[in-house]
């Protein structure tokens, strides 16, 4: 592990000084995550891929800006959420659906005989829906921690607020979730 962080550590530097080859590596280690990230805010692949390349442009064009105080991973995971929010601003509401709620609706739908296309597109237009309505702070701080898998400080850190408010955060998005796909539960 310390091995890991000397070598981003001195890629990063190489990088500052205007090594492309390091600056690749770093794209290669942290480019499927930023990816991630974009595509469960933004829901679509083109819009992703448009996402992961600006915010490495800008990455690169600010790097000198990284004082290395946090994780380098951190400072691109905070990059990638600002140009997503804004990019958001610019086209209307952010839509999120986490892998794992595509995965499971294709499963249930496959372990169903006599399964019903319009259900199955209901269901997913119904979790869609209920995630699309969380609030922005709350649904970052579920894609960071449930869908990214970052711990709360990792995430507070990104967001730049406490542990707490991301504790706090992830347990009222949680809350809601489960009050607003309750009644739609009950009914299939």
């Amino acid at each position: 592990m310390k091995r890991e962080k000397e070598d981003e550590k001195m890629l990063i530097r190489r990088s500052m000084e205007g090594d492309l080859e390091a600056f690749g590596e770093l794209i290669d280690e942290h480019g499927q995550q930023i990816y991630s990230i974009s595509f469960q805010i933004l829901g679509n692949h083109a819009d992703a891929e448009n996402m992961l390349q600006e915010t490495f442009i800008k990455a690169y064009r600010f790097l000198k800006t990284f004082k290395g105080e946090s994780k380098f991973c951190t400072w691109l995971c905070r990059l990638t959420i600002n140009l997503c929010i804004n990019y958001k601003k610019k086209q209307g509401r952010m839509v999120v659906l986490p892998p794992e709620a595509i995965e499971s609706l294709n499963n249930e739908r496959e372990e169903e005989q006599n399964s019903n296309p319009h259900q199955t597109r209901e269901i997913c237009q119904t979790i869609r829906a209920a995630i699309d309505s969380l609030n922005g702070p709350f649904r970052r701080a579920m894609i960071l921690v449930a869908f990214q898998g970052f711990s709360h400080r990792e995430a507070a850190d990104i967001e730049g607020c406490s542990e707490g408010t991301i504790s706090w955060r992830i347990f009222k998005a949680r809350q809601y979730l489960r009050k607003k796909l309750a009644g739609f539960q009950e009914n299939n």
